[in-house]
C-alpha cells in the first residue's frame, strides 16, 4: 500500500509539473524514475520486515532499475524445485516437463524482474501470456470463437500486435482510415489536362496500418467467420487487398529513399490477415528487377481451449509477431539511416531513380503457395 501511494503521488506531481509547463514529456526518463522509486520502496520495505537478516535479503539494485537476485533468493527456487515430485509435474511431452525447463530458464536470468524499457520484448510477451491465461481461464476465448465478431477477436487476441510496437513509437492505427500510400496511387492523375483539380478518389482503408512519422510499413486486415480459408472475404483480402496495399507502402517508401537500388532491397513490408482464431503473414520485397514479392509465413492459429497446448500455439503466434516486429524495425532503420559515404548522390541514375513511382504497371506481384 506505502509502494503504491509513493508511486500515485510520485506520478501526480510528475504529470502535473509537466502539464503546467512547456516542457514536452520524456517517458523513457519517468518509466526509469518510477522504476527506480519502486525498488527502493520494495527494498525499504524489506529491510523493516527483516531487520534481524538484513545482510542475506537486502537486494541490490541494477544500473537498469531491475532488483538483482540474492544468494539466497537462488538458494530457495532451487529448494523449492527440489521438492517438486516428477510423476507429478506438467509432462508436455515425452520426458519433457513444463516445471523443468522454467526452472532451467530460472537460473538464467540474474534479476527478479523483465525491465520494460530496455527488455521491452521479453515483459511484453509475459504480460500478453498472462491476459491470455486470464482470457482462457474464465472461458472468454471459448465463447468468443463460438459466437464473438470480428472487432471481439481483436479485443481479445490480435490487440497483441498492436501492443508489440510500441516501443517502435509506431502506431497501429485502426481508425477506418485510408492509406496514404493507396491514395496516393489512387489520385496520382487527379490534376487534369485541363489544370482542373478532380475530386479526390477515396482509397482502399485495411483495418490496420503500422504507420511512423507519415510512412506505412504494413497493414492488417480482420474477420470473424472461419470459413477455413475459401470464404469470399479472406480470399480477397489475402490475394488481391491487402497485397496491393503493401506494394503502394513499398512505393511510397522507396520513393522516400529517392529510388535507392541498395536501399530498395532491405526494404520489407508486412502483412496480416486474422481470421477468426488464425493469423496468415505475408512478407513483401523487391528482391530485383521491378518484380514485388510476396513471402507467406507458416499460418498460426489460437487454441479455442487452453487444453489445445498453447505452447503450441499462443507462444508460436508472439514469436512470429515479435519476427515481423524486427522486420519493421530493419525497414524503418533504413528509411531513416543516412545516405551510404560510397554512394554518389549527383549521379544520374540516382536523380532518376531505379524503381520509378509512377510505373507501377510494370510491378509484378508473385503470389507463393
Amino acid at each position: 500500500m506505502f509502494v503504491f501511494l509513493g508511486l500515485l503521488k510520485y506520478l501526480t506531481w510528475r504529470l502535473f509539473y509537466l502539464w503546467t509547463s512547456d516542457e514536452q514529456p520524456d517517458w523513457y526518463t519517468i518509466m526509469e524514475e518510477i522504476l527506480e522509486l519502486k525498488s527502493d520502496d520494495h527494498t525499504a520495505s524489506n529491510n523493516e520486515k527483516r531487520s534481524s537478516s538484513r545482510q542475506s535479503t537486502n537486494s541490490t539494485n541494477s544500473s537498469n532499475g531491475s532488483t538483482l537476485l540474492t544468494e539466497s533468493q537462488k538458494a530457495s527456487f532451487k529448494s523449492k524445485y527440489d521438492s517438486l515430485v516428477r510423476e507429478k509435474m506438467w509432462e508436455i511431452e515425452e520426458g519433457v516437463y513444463v516445471e523443468e525447463k522454467m526452472y532451467e530458464y530460472g537460473l538464467t536470468v540474474p534479476y527478479e524482474q523483465f525491465h520494460p524499457i530496455k527488455q521491452f520484448d521479453l515483459d511484453f510477451s509475459k504480460r500478453m501470456i498472462l491476459d491470455i491465461v486470464s482470457s482462457y481461464r474464465w472461458g472468454n476465448i471459448y465463447r468468443t470463437a463460438v459466437a464473438g465478431g470480428e472487432r471481439d477477436f481483436i479485443m481479445l487476441i490480435w490487440r497483441a500486435i498492436d501492443m508489440c510496437f510500441q516501443n517502435l513509437r509506431v502506431d497501429a492505427l485502426r481508425s477506418d482510415q485510408q492509406s496514404l500510400a493507396g491514395s496516393a496511387r489512387y489520385n496520382e492523375n487527379r490534376v487534369g489536362d485541363d489544370g482542373r483539380i478532380k475530386p479526390k478518389v477515396q482509397g482502399y482503408k485495411p483495418d490496420l496500418i503500422l504507420k511512423k512519422e507519415q510512412l506505412e510499413y504494413g497493414a492488417s486486415e480482420n474477420g470473424g467467420a472461419d470459413e477455413a480459408g475459401i470464404g469470399a472475404k479472406e480470399v480477397t483480402e489475402k490475394y488481391i487487398k491487402l497485397p496491393k496495399t503493401l506494394k503502394d507502402m513499398a512505393l511510397r517508401l522507396a520513393a522516400d529513399l529517392n529510388n535507392e537500388e541498395k536501399k530498395i532491397r532491405k526494404l520489407q513490408i508486412v502483412g496480416i490477415i486474422n481470421t477468426h482464431l488464425r493469423m496468415n503473414s505475408m512478407i513483401l520485397d523487391m528482391p530485383a528487377g521491378y518484380v514485388c514479392r510476396i513471402t507467406p509465413l507458416v499460418e498460426q492459429k489460437i487454441g479455442a481451449t487452453l487444453g489445445e497446448q498453447m505452447y503450441k500455439t499462443y507462444i508460436p503466434f508472439l514469436k512470429q509477431v515479435i519476427m515481423l516486429k524486427m522486420m519493421v524495425k530493419n525497414t524503418i532503420d533504413v528509411v531513416t539511416a543516412a545516405v551510404d559515404d560510397d554512394e554518389d548522390s549527383d549521379t544520374e541514375q540516382n536523380r532518376i531513380g531505379y524503381l520509378p513511382f509512377v510505373k507501377r504497371k510494370k510491378t509484378i506481384t508473385i503470389h507463393h503457395g
